[in-house]
């Protein structure tokens, strides 16, 4: 069903439906809460439901009606679940206390309720809370119910719901959802307050950067963490753009967004710096420098890129007008030594300009007084697998969100749709993605899971999707041979990976761009 036919369907619905002969809409403008329900994998139960026109979490009726005195707070629904259930016996009822507690207390007359499917991408039926909570002693399981008038649609929600930055899960079965931004939108669809489809979508790449923008915002300095080829660099330009200049929107255009932060860091906007063992304070901050001068040598106090961004910072603080330092490979230097006391200046509050705790440090060699101001935003990458380098501790984890890349086949499948790639090519190239990585989040048919060292987690060590993105056989076949096959055995090398017997024989086919023994599930593009 599309928006359209949904709005005029529903505008029917609420002609149809109203409390005491008015309408839903009326009803809407007044209510301030939306349910989410999912009925279970049961049909006939829902069925049931929307015959009779109530809602039921259909379980634990053994503890009686909650229109019982004994039952009349959470703690004594906790104790009677605890008491006359099985499964609660030794297990927290902490989510069928709230549903409980919810239905009898918290769900009110005008409210509105949706109906997801198991996979959190459709919305089955809409209702409209039309009476209270009452106890059916009579039925097998829909004991603890709620007076509901139901009618059953179809809608497909997959589109708003990859611009949600909230969750889709259907668990608990029963949870209000009103702050939750796609129930808003569904919310304004209802009470004919907007369409969804007549609004240019973004592409699910335009609102992960819009939210890591948001993170950003909020705490200053982020992380993006993966493994090698899922797009960080390429990530923290379109983070560092969005940032600089909220009005671009050409997120999906690779070259604009290049063409524009190269126009930004010429400016000073942006800067760039890369971490390595090297690196150290006098480096990043500010330290003594050798100057010859004649017959002598004179040293002088001179800025690192730090100090020298958030001074620039400082002058338009007022403005607030947007800095950025990406530090790329910030795990390859000794972060704490290299930011040294400063590590105390990036928290939001410390910060000039903003922070309400706002600390300002003297610099060791030009003895100024030093803060960091509220307008300097900083994007640090690194890769999950390098061992070889030192670790970040806690004190510099506590000061940044960390935000994780991973491998994903869609963004090679939407990249060869994108520069009409022949479609042997794309097969070719998520057929090896798939063996390689697999062909879901957890499988453990791939070979990285199957040769996962046991303390890795198995998202750290796939291979990134930048490495299967090829025009042609021919370039699919360099990069497994110079790029996806070096990278595993170096792997395997470092003890990352475990090597087996069988190991030549994955490389000698994927050198050939073709997959070894391959399955009916790795032989698709699906």
């Amino acid at each position: 069903m599309t928006t359209n036919e949904l709005t005029t369907h529903l505008g029917e619905y609420v002609k149809q439906y109203g409390q005491d002969g008015g309408t839903i809409h009326e009803g809407l403008s007044k209510k301030k809460q939306i349910w989410q329900f999912w009925a279970g994998d049961d049909e006939r139960l829902f069925d049931e439901m929307v015959l009779g026109n109530y809602l039921s979490i259909y379980e634990w009726g053994e503890i009686g009606s909650l229109n019982s005195d004994e039952l009349r707070n959470e703690n004594a629904i906790k104790q009677a679940l605890k008491d006359n259930v099985q499964e609660y016996k030794t297990k927290d009822p902490f989510h069928s206390v709230k549903m409980l507690y919810d239905m009898k207390h918290n769900m009110h007359v005008g409210d509105v309720v949706v109906c997801r499917n198991k996979d959190c991408n459709k919305i089955v039926a809409v209702g409209e809370i039309i009476g209270g909570y009452f106890f059916n002693p009579d039925h097998p399981v829909n004991n603890h119910c709620v007076k509901v008038k139901w009618n059953r649609i179809d809608w497909d929600i997959t589109q708003l719901l990859s611009l949600s930055r909230d969750s889709l899960s259907v668990s608990p079965r029963l949870q209000n959802v009103t702050k939750k931004d796609w129930a808003q939108k569904i919310l304004a669809v209802l009470e004919g307050r907007g369409n969804i489809e007549h609004k240019e979508p973004q592409t699910s790449k335009d609102a992960v950067t819009m939210e890591e923008i948001e993170i950003l915002k909020q705490k200053k300095q982020i992380i993006l963490q993966g493994a090698p080829g899922t797009g960080k660099t390429y990530k923290t330009a379109s983070i560092a753009v969005g940032l600089c200049h909220p009005a671009f929107t050409d997120f999906d255009n690779h070259k604009k967004v290049m063409d524009e932060y190269d126009r930004l860091q010429k400016e000073g906007q942006i800067a760039f710096c890369t971490f390595h063992q090297s690196m150290d304070y006098e480096d990043f901050v500010e330290g003594l420098k050798p100057e010859v001068k004649g017959n002598a040598v004179e040293y002088k106090v001179e800025s690192g890129i730090f100090k020298t961004i958030c001074e620039k910072a400082q002058d338009k603080v007022v403005s607030d007008k947007p800095y950025v330092l990406i530090i790329d490979e910030i795990n390859r230097g000794n972060v704490s030594k290299i930011f040294g006391e400063l590590i105390t200046l990036l928290e939001a509050d410390k910060r000039s300009g903003g922070g309400t705790h706002h600390i300002s440090l003297k610099l060791p060699y030009s003895k100024e007084d030093f803060s960091v101001p509220s307008n300097l935003y900083i994007i640090g990458t690194m890769n999950t697998t390098d061992r070889s380098t030192g670790t970040i501790d806690y004190a510099v984890r506590r000061r940044f969100a960390f935000v994780t890349l991973e491998s994903q086949a869609d963004v090679i499948a939407n990249w060869c749709n994108a520069e009409s790639v022949a479609t042997h090519v794309r097969d070719a190239a998520l057929a090896l993605f798939a063996q390689i990585n697999g062909i879901s989040k957890n499988d453990t048919r791939s070979f990285i899971a199957e040769h996962k060292a046991a303390d890795f987690e198995l998202e750290d060590l796939k291979v990134g999707h930048s490495y299967f993105m090829a025009k042609d056989i021919a370039t699919l076949k360099m990069k497994m041979r110079y790029e996806v096959v070096p990278l595993i055995k170096e792997y395997i090398k470092d003890g990352i990976l475990r090597g087996s017997s069988d190991d030549a024989k994955y490389f000698e086919k994927w050198f050939n761009a073709e997959c070894y023994n391959p399955s009916i599930e790795y032989s698709t593009a699906e």
